[in-house]
């Protein structure tokens, strides 16, 4: 599948948890989930796209990715606005999160909900994408 396929399938699979009868606690955890997934396969849309070479990116987390991305100059702004609230908010609701449970929410307020994490992201997506089709 393709790297935008995959990503669009994450962002509609997400969509489609928050719009279920699931309890919450499953709805979140199945958001997180997708997100993640959907992290991870955006960064590789991303590296795909922006013709960078990073050897065996496929291999690493959705977060060492995005971290690996934002060193490039026409990213980094962004990634560090957007892509680390997101990660941030999404560590926050996770309740499995064993790393740390003492995380500050993103410093986006927007940013405590799934639906506003979603709807930030698809935001965030549709704005990179439009930047490495402009380069």
């Amino acid at each position: 599948m393709e790297k935008k396929e995959s990503t669009n399938n994450y962002l509609n699979q997400s969509q489609k948890v928050l719009e279920s009868n699931l309890d919450q606690s499953h709805k979140d955890e199945i958001f997180i989930f997708n997100i993640e997934r959907c992290l991870s396969s955006f960064a590789d849309e991303i590296l795909q796209s922006s013709n960078l070479n990073i050897s065996e990116f496929d291999k690493y987390n959705f977060e060492i990715k995005w971290d690996i991305l934002s060193r490039n100059d026409a990213l980094k702004n962004i990634i560090d606005r957007d892509i680390n609230n997101i990660i941030k908010s999404i560590k926050a609701l996770d309740k499995n999160n064993t790393e740390d449970k003492n995380i500050i929410i993103s410093s986006d307020p927007g940013l405590k909900k799934p639906e506003m994490i979603l709807n930030k992201f698809k935001e965030t997506i549709s704005l990179l994408r439009n930047l490495l089709e402009e380069c």
